[in-house]
């Protein structure tokens, strides 16, 4: 494979992730109803699937720790600190950017659709899962 054909094919791939992420986000802007009926159909599902799995809960929780945006900018971050000091000046600037540029998106996307995620029907129990009390 060239070069030219390496590029040429990152950078179909990227158009198509951006369009499909800008479809996703048109989408839950202009209240798609279908969306919002898979979104709960699909949290309904992980609720009855998990609410009596506490080790599914737990290794569910841990994923999101582990990759948390903070968490991922800052590995990222001390990679691009130790190519510095190596000397990798364009890697280093790629990181730099890419950081950057996802804090920018990762702002302007909550902003912008925490709205239309906080009128979305979520499921909801009158029992606890995980100590089996009522809730208030």
């Amino acid at each position: 494979m060239t070069t030219r054909t390496r590029n040429n094919t990152t950078a179909a791939l990227a158009i198509g992730l951006a369009a499909v992420f800008g479809l996703l986000t048109a989408l839950i802007v202009f209240d798609f109803g279908p969306l919002y009926d898979l979104d709960h159909s699909v949290a309904r599902w992980a609720y009855d699937a998990d609410q009596d799995n506490p080790t599914a809960v737990r290794s569910l929780k841990l994923v999101a720790i582990v990759f948390a945006p903070l968490k991922l900018w800052l590995v990222l971050g001390a990679i691009a600190v130790v190519l510095a000091v190596r000397g990798g000046r364009r890697t280093v600037a790629w990181i730099v950017v890419t950081i950057a540029v996802s804090w920018c998106v990762s702002q302007n996307v909550a902003n912008a659709t925490r709205p239309h995620f906080v009128r979305s029907a979520r499921p909801t129990t009158s029992v606890a899962p995980a100590t089996k009390r009522r809730l208030i």
